[in-house]
């Protein structure tokens, strides 16, 4: 019974490092993917920016993208957007969210998305609850620009009362001599 009972521990010791192997390979194929993804981008944003499909006959980026490069020209595009906005090192920390994610990520405002992306709050979100997220902090942005606005243009109004306040007062030093 002692035989049978080895046998087994080392069928899953095999199994074991089977597994050790497998995710191993699991993660460094992920390595790989997120590499991947920033030199397609980086390329991509290349090949638009030199316009470098001419030497191909194409005349535009899109009909390189659609009939040449086979992705349609607003995932290029979606592509170039995330690698311009975001730069290669958080777009290859974060490729597991996706390009459609982290193009609308670039979107927010930087702390905001920077914080997000730390602590992982994207990790766990879909596509629609990130643009609900991107909506209300650009509707935030543009509040506090407003009140920022507001805010210059009572000190403006201020500094306008000061300086007549000023005039007044010299004109009355004037009068009195």
């Amino acid at each position: 019974m002692s035989g049978i009972i080895n046998i087994e521990a080392n069928d899953r010791t095999v199994i074991y490092e089977d597994a050790i192997q497998t995710h191993q390979r699991i993660m460094a194929n992920g390595e790989i993917c997120a590499r991947s993804l920033v030199e397609v981008c980086k390329d991509l944003k290349k090949m638009r920016d030199n316009k470098l499909y001419e030497q191909f006959g194409y005349e535009t980026f899109d009909k390189y993208c659609d009939e040449m490069a086979g992705i349609k020209s607003r995932m290029a595009y979606n592509y170039i957007s995330a690698y311009e906005n975001l730069g290669a090192n958080v777009l290859q920390s974060n490729a597991h969210l996706g390009i459609t994610k982290l193009n609308l990520i670039a979107g927010m405002n930087p702390v905001e998305r920077t914080e997000g992306l730390y602590d992982g709050t994207f990790d766990n979100m879909s596509v629609s609850e990130i643009k609900e997220l991107v909506k209300k902090n650009k509707e935030m942005g543009e509040q506090i620009d407003l009140l920022k606005g507001q805010i210059d243009e009572m000190q403006s109004t201020d500094n306008v009362a000061e300086d007549c306040n000023e005039s007044a007062e010299e004109d009355t030093e004037k009068e009195d001599l």
